[in-house]
């Protein structure tokens, strides 16, 4: 890449914290990877997704967008009853198969690990398109100050399983449990998951949210991560291209 570094934003509502310092505009020439709704916050360099149902019903704002990259289903070649596929995939989208593996600088190639969190789905993305420094912002799995996500009381577009059914993974229910299943796993059965990337040495991987219930990875405040920012005057029309190529050259 003509970068070493990339961000890469979650929903946590511990984003709040870096808005409040101007976190949007210290990223203007930042290569930053946005995972599912937060794109409705903020657009990125490109928008990662991990349910094909996501993508299917944020599908008419999503063709839109510059570059999006997502894990490969079934779903995008299976036929529904009238004879159409399950789900649309527009041009401006590239999907990446799944691995219960971590494949390192080959994720692209092999399979990005773990469908079971897009955020870790989208880590291994971003190793295997050669960034050395991943940031990553909004990745609480927990709730910070009341909130899971950082557009908890926007009034977005309920998401439909694939039954058709409302489904979401923001706030808790009434038992006071997570709506995001994962997130009621113990810390050391959530942090599991996130253990493969100690494997790979050559890349630093820091997590800018002190209440982050991630506890592998190095934590910085936000005036910490903001003063390492190293301000470039790269467009982000670049720095798409060289991502469409990265993945092009290890899809063929």
């Amino acid at each position: 890449m003509i970068t070493d570094s990339c961000v890469i934003l979650g929903s946590g509502n511990s984003l709040q914290a870096g808005i409040a310092l101007g976190l949007w505009k210290s990223l203007d020439n930042q290569v930053t990877i946005v995972i599912n709704d937060l794109f409705q916050v903020y657009e990125g360099t490109c928008i990662v997704f991990g349910d094909w149902t996501f993508y299917r019903d944020r599908f008419d704002l999503l063709k839109t967008k510059p570059l999006i990259i997502g894990r490969s289903d079934g779903a995008f070649v299976r036929k529904d009853k009238k004879g159409q596929p399950l789900c649309p995939k527009a041009d401006n989208t590239f999907l990446i198969k799944s691995s219960s593996k971590y494949h390192g600088i080959n994720s692209i190639k092999e399979g990005c690990y773990t469908g079971i969190l897009t955020g870790i789905f989208t880590i291994s993305l971003a190793i295997g398109l050669g960034f050395k420094i991943i940031y990553l912002l909004g990745m609480d799995n927990c709730e910070v100050n009341n909130k899971t996500h950082v557009y908890q009381d926007s009034n977005l577009k309920p998401l439909t399983d694939e039954e058709g059914k409302v489904r979401t993974g923001i706030g808790k229910n009434k038992e006071n449990l997570y709506k995001s299943g994962i997130y009621n796993k113990t810390d050391e059965q959530l942090n599991r998951f996130w253990l493969p990337f100690l494997e790979q040495k050559d890349v630093k991987i820091l997590n800018v949210s002190p209440e982050s219930r991630i506890n592998i990875f190095k934590k910085l405040t936000y005036p910490e991560f903001l003063s390492q920012l190293t301000p470039n005057n790269l467009s982000q029309d670049i720095f798409r291209v060289h991502i469409q190529e990265c993945i092009e050259s290890q899809l063929k």
